[in-house]
């Protein structure tokens, strides 16, 4: 037990007090700050991922796209060479003169049809 010498009052001994008050709202202070950067963390976190999501998803549109493009350009030009193979089978049956056979067996094969044949049928694939 303390002893209290004669004539001081009991404030001076127990002396200075720490400010409760002011302790209370700077520990409410920390804690909501704290609470608003694990908010805020938490946020960034998430639109980080979504963002990921968003990325991968547009990267797999944009393969499914550019795969859709290349076969329809091979299916364009199949056609292509078809018709131009078609249009110079054509020619061959032209009236050729006297008999009925027509061109048949005279072939130009220097002949822009018979040459952008030739090379549309050496572009395709099938794959």
């Amino acid at each position: 037990m303390a002893i209290r010498p004669a004539g001081a009052r009991i404030s001076e001994f127990f002396g200075d007090k720490p400010d409760y008050s002011a302790l209370g709202n700077q520990a409410t202070a920390d804690a909501a700050k704290g609470e608003v950067n694990t908010a805020m963390n938490n946020a960034r976190t998430s639109a980080t991922v979504m963002k990921a999501i968003a990325d991968e998803q547009a990267a797999e549109h944009w393969a499914d796209a550019t795969r859709e493009t290349g076969a329809i350009q091979g299916q364009t030009s199949a056609v292509s060479g078809i018709a131009s193979a078609v249009g110079g089978l054509g020619g061959l049956f032209s009236s050729g003169g006297g008999n009925d056979y027509g061109s048949l067996g005279k072939h130009d094969f220097d002949s822009n049809v018979w040459q952008g044949a030739k090379a549309e049928s050496d572009a395709f694939s099938w794959s």
